[in-house]
């Protein structure tokens, strides 16, 4: 689910530096790791079955709850700030304060993490000095935040700016973040979302290759999933969890259909775990796994992204308004009308920086290079990159961007030359085409399930999802972390690429709270 779109620059004789920051998805973050010894517990949780039907195939689930949602990646800094007072901007709770009407009754908050390590122990850790990370009195960490990290980082840490917290707020346990939502935002259903790291996917083909094989790595998903679902089962906050299978599972294992049996394993017993206490486990990027698995568990909900489609193929233009409605109507019916299980969809809607579809399109409109535009085919006006927000003293961009180029390089004065520099001509270059194109893909995307599901079978329609909230500071962060190679080596990133916008717009907003509002079958359907 990961998605970014552009600011390049270009870059010349800066010092690398170690960060502890979250990427687009924050399921990416560059650490300063230690070894510890730990094992993973493959003991099924204890049952518990008050409440929930009994039949011959065992405990089943009631359906889920239906209603519309919001996808949340800046959760540490959303936390901080809308924790003081009755919730200050940038905060979830700010937005939603301002559109009274607005019906929100899903959260998924992206604050779980699975990194990877030996099934015998020693898996990696976040930086040791992080306020969430429990340590034993031996110095150790609690087995239970071996492999699972379940709390919200901000993009950068203290560690990697000074005084960074003071304006994207510090770590936050994984309770507290449930409880911020649940009992201070008012969001009914919470759910945290979890992201696979390059050395989880790593560690299941590493087992898979092993003398063992199958039996180790079925054996460590299982200890995992037990790990996940008893963490969500007791967080009395969570509805379930949602999992971000990018990269998959399976596609570590290309025309191999171990890959899969791995990802039923893993999202099987965590569904099976979960589905005791009548929780719900959120599968995005899995729809052959997830139907069939919903087969045995019925708390499976899959979501369907809608702008992940870019029928274009490699030709960087925008997708025309008609193909993508086209491709989108088709999509969704597709979906609905699946041989393949009744399982419940959540439709996820392109609401900031996406994906495919919504990058091109921003791209077209303006795009940012050092050396020549993307798109050849189009007229260019060059002109300069937009600075205004980085360069308002005491705003989060300004300080943020200040203090870490400030450290990075070691120049820390005059005020605001590193942050002019960094958004510079000589450094920044905006390409932009004449005739910018106004493709609402958002709009078009609620217009689609408004007319598409009535008429297929709309008992399978849950409810869509806004992806994504962010702070609107994102992606110039990001794009001051890119600036440094985060290896720890002297090379230099030469182009950095951003996605934008980062925010849900306030148009995004109004429109899909008059939408869910609106009299149409998709909605009334929900209540």
């Amino acid at each position: 689910m990961k998605s970014v779109n552009s600011i390049n620059l270009l870059v010349a004789g800066l010092v690398s530096v170690f960060l502890v920051a979250c990427n687009s998805g924050g399921s990416s973050q560059a650490q300063n790791t230690q070894s510890i010894s730990a094992t993973v517990s493959t003991e099924p949780q204890s049952k518990s079955t008050s409440s929930l039907k009994s039949t011959a195939s065992g405990v089943v689930s009631n359906a889920p709850d239906k209603g519309n949602g919001v996808w949340d990646y800046s959760v540490a800094t959303d936390y901080y700030y809308g924790m003081q007072g009755n919730g200050l901007a940038p905060s979830l709770r700010y937005d939603l304060n301002q559109l009274h009407n607005s019906d929100i009754s899903y959260v998924f908050a992206d604050m779980g993490n699975l990194i990877g390590g030996s099934i015998k122990g020693n898996p990696i850790l976040e930086s040791a000095n992080s306020s969430c990370l429990p340590i034993n009195p031996d110095g150790s960490a609690p087995i239970d935040y071996a492999a699972f990290h379940y709390y919200a980082m901000p993009q950068l840490s203290d560690e990697v700016v000074s005084g960074a917290s003071s304006k994207l707020g510090s770590c936050v346990n994984g309770n507290d973040v449930t409880n911020y939502y649940k009992n201070v935002v008012g969001i009914k259903h919470v759910v945290p979302q979890i992201d696979f790291s390059a050395s989880f996917l790593q560690q299941i083909v590493t087992l898979n290759n092993n003398d063992k094989g199958q039996a180790a790595t079925n054996a460590y998903l299982v200890g995992i999933a037990d790990l996940i679902a008893n963490t969500i089962n007791n967080d009395q906050n969570t509805y379930g969890v949602a999992i971000d299978n990018e990269p998959s599972i399976n596609e570590q294992f290309p025309n191999d259909p171990i890959g899969e049996s791995y990802e039923v394993v893993f999202f099987g017993e965590i569904a099976k775990q979960l589905q005791i206490h009548n929780k719900f486990l959120f599968l995005f990027a899995a729809p052959a796994s997830g139907n069939q698995l919903y087969a045995t568990f019925s708390n499976i909900v899959l979501l369907p992204a809608l702008y992940d489609i870019n029928p274009n193929g490699t030709d960087p233009n925008p997708v025309p308004l008609n193909t993508y409605t086209d491709e989108v109507n088709s999509f969704i019916k597709s979906q609905l009308n699946s041989p393949l299980s009744n399982a419940p969809l959540m439709f996820v809607l392109p609401a900031s920086a996406t994906d495919s579809t919504w990058s091109n399109l921003q791209e077209y409109n303006s795009q940012s290079s050092h050396k020549s535009p993307i798109l050849p085919t189009g007229q260019v006006n060059q002109g300069e990159c937009d600075s205004k927000e980085a360069l308002a003293v005491g705003s989060i961009d300004n300080y943020v961007l200040e203090n870490f180029l400030c450290a990075a390089n070691g120049n820390c004065s005059p005020q605001l030359a590193n942050v002019e520099n960094f958004l510079g001509s000589s450094n920044c270059t905006n390409y932009v085409n004449s005739g910018a194109q106004t493709i609402d893909y958002f709009q078009q995307a609620t217009k689609s399930l408004a007319s598409v599901v009535p008429a297929n079978n709309s008992s399978r329609y849950f409810g869509a999802i806004l992806y994504a909230w962010r702070i609107s500071e994102y992606n110039d962060i990001a794009g001051a972390v890119g600036y440094y190679n985060q290896d720890g080596e002297s090379d230099l990133y030469k182009l950095d690429s951003l996605q934008f916008p980062a925010e849900v717009s306030s148009n995004v907003w109004s429109a899909f709270d008059s939408w869910t509002w609106g009299n149409n079958v998709v909605n009334m359907k929900l209540n």
